[in-house]
């Protein structure tokens, strides 16, 4: 890996373009709404309150190894859903983030790869602002806080190379592949069953427990469960190797990225 590579994969030497970028694109989300920004805290208050209701009211469900309260198996669910819905915005968005923006191909001195930096960001900024009323309503419920909930921050942050790989082959890939919009939305329904969000890891047989750390999103939404609710099953390992691997995943994705983009003018 070349350094000019590694360099170019840190996002401080673009810090005020990536955040001009994302604070673009969170204006424009809200843009034309009459409560504009608050429904970044609306939207999850009320997801978490449908949850509620319909697994604690409706369907009487308990979380395995769970209390008894009434918003456990909502907060749990919920703890898979924010991270998982980051993923998928993300995803979602990849295939088509060089398509929307071809005014800024043909800007040489334009860096692209920061579209998803961009992208990453403005929509991690709602997932933070989920993983803040998740941890209160955790609390309200009676769970102790603990100083390892500092640390719940840090777990989303970890999984953000995964992102940055997936956002930058598939955005690359999209271009000249215009099929994967169509089907990354079916790939994405079956990516959420296979991984730990409405189920722990823990329910799958003692076999398949171990494949199951293999999805990225294993680590990062198990490890907010442990941190909240169970501290002792923290497996720390499996949150440090699959950030490795993600950064390394991360980097080959922007080397793709770079052969790639000097052929996007070609097709755009």
């Amino acid at each position: 890996m070349s350094p000019h590579l590694l360099l170019e994969f840190s996002p401080w030497r673009y810090r005020r373009l990536i955040w001009q970028f994302a604070r673009k694109d969170i204006v424009l989300r809200y843009r034309g709404s009459l409560l504009g920004g608050a429904w970044s805290v609306l939207s999850p208050l009320i997801m978490l309150a449908i949850y509620t209701f319909v697994f604690q009211f409706v369907l009487h469900s308990k979380w395995p190894d769970g209390h008894d309260s009434t918003l456990d198996y909502s907060l749990n669910l919920y703890a898979g859903l924010l991270i998982f819905n980051w993923f998928a915005e993300c995803l979602g968005r990849a295939p088509r983030l060089i398509l929307e923006q071809p005014y800024l191909v043909n800007k040489v001195i334009f860096p692209l790869h920061v579209l998803g930096w961009t992208a990453a960001i403005s929509t991690g900024i709602q997932m933070f602002v989920s993983l803040a009323i998740w941890l209160f309503a955790a609390l309200l419920t009676g769970y102790s806080p603990t100083f390892l909930m500092l640390l719940l921050p840090l777990l989303p942050i970890l999984l953000l190379p995964w992102l940055l790989a997936l956002i930058w082959s598939l955005s690359s890939v999209g271009v000249f592949l215009r099929d994967l919009s169509q089907l990354l939305p079916i790939l994405t329904t079956g990516l959420m069953f296979l991984s730990p969000v409405l189920y722990p890891i823990k329910a799958l047989p003692e076999v398949l427990q171990n494949v199951a750390y293999l999805n990225p999103l294993s680590s990062t939404i198990e490890g907010l469960r442990s941190i909240a609710f169970h501290p002792a099953d923290l497996n720390i390992l499996s949150i440090v190797l699959s950030f490795v691997i993600g950064v390394v995943f991360a980097m080959l994705a922007l080397k793709l990225f770079d052969r790639l983009s000097s052929n996007f003018s070609d097709v755009l």
